[in-house]
């Protein structure tokens, strides 16, 4: 507005046909004092005048509020009550999935931001321990003959049973069983140390499972199909492999047959869910 003032006033003083000359000149001067010039200063002297500057803000923050508020009204009024400067679920996605030349996340942040928001659609079914391969005992058996059978089991949480492996009563913790030895109580069988364990359906999403182990501080679930057969088990364990997208195991596992079996499972179910790439892609 003062540009075009100043124009309209020169073109009154000196005639019409400068308005060229004077549009040309003005142009040029505010280029020169209200561009270059304070950009320039800015950039060499910004360390000397930013303790001023900050002092200046500070107090001009307080006196334009009033007008930042009036804005923000005038703004809502015609947007409604949509908040466009949050950010949607989409727009964590698409910034996850970024290329690496553009993307702000490091790769490991990308992966694990990307597995967080698929969890709700991951279903316990996908990354189950079958149970054709499950480690399980019967209710049953005594703690000693546990000691000279299964001591070297490399599981903290051991499912247990009644007749066979559909009909899973709960699960006993390893610590609990090498008390009980400490004790003496050989005689004792597993479902003294019973411990309850949730029974979900194959088709439960992983941030179901996820909030129920949380809570509960029970870190394994049963996963049944639709007759109430037992089809395998979830831990925590293997919700946080599919939230890193790699797996867990653990220092104490000595057993190298089993660890082939886990190793091999989880690399199938983590291509189902494309955690890791195929062979040849």
């Amino acid at each position: 507005m003062g540009a075009a003032g100043a124009g309209a006033q020169a073109a009154i003083v000196f005639g019409d046909k400068y308005i060229g000359l004077i549009s040309a000149v003005l142009t040029f001067l505010i280029l020169v004092f209200s561009e270059i010039i304070p950009k320039t200063i800015g950039t060499v002297y910004w360390r000397q005048l930013s303790t001023v500057t900050a002092y200046f803000i500070k107090y001009l923050t307080f006196i334009l509020y009033p007008f930042v508020l009036l804005s923000e009204f005038v703004t809502r009024s015609f947007s409604g009550k949509n908040k466009s400067d949050s950010i949607s679920r989409e727009e964590f996605v698409a910034m996850a999935e970024t290329d690496d030349s553009e993307n702000p996340l490091f790769p490991e942040e990308s992966k694990i931001l990307k597995n967080l928001f698929n969890l709700e659609f991951y279903k316990a079914e996908d990354i189950m321990t079958p149970r054709t391969v499950l480690f399980t005992l019967p209710a049953s058996m005594q703690i000693s003959e546990f000691k000279h059978k299964h001591m070297d089991a490399p599981h903290s949480r051991i499912p247990i049973y009644i007749k066979n492996q559909d009909n899973i009563v709960g699960f006993v913790l390893k610590t609990d069983i090498l008390t009980a030895l400490v004790k003496n109580k050989t005689d004792n069988i597993l479902e003294d140390f019973k411990r309850e364990i949730k029974v979900y359906p194959e088709n439960v999403s992983l941030i179901d499972l996820y909030n129920y182990m949380e809570k509960s501080k029970k870190h394994i679930v049963l996963i049944v199909d639709e007759y109430g057969g037992t089809t395998g088990i979830v831990t925590m364990e293997d919700v946080l492999e599919t939230l890193i997208g790699s797996e867990i195991i653990d220092e104490e596992d000595k057993d190298v047959d089993m660890r082939a079996v886990a190793r091999s499972l989880w690399q199938k179910r983590a291509r189902k869910l494309g955690l890791i790439k195929k062979r040849g892609e």
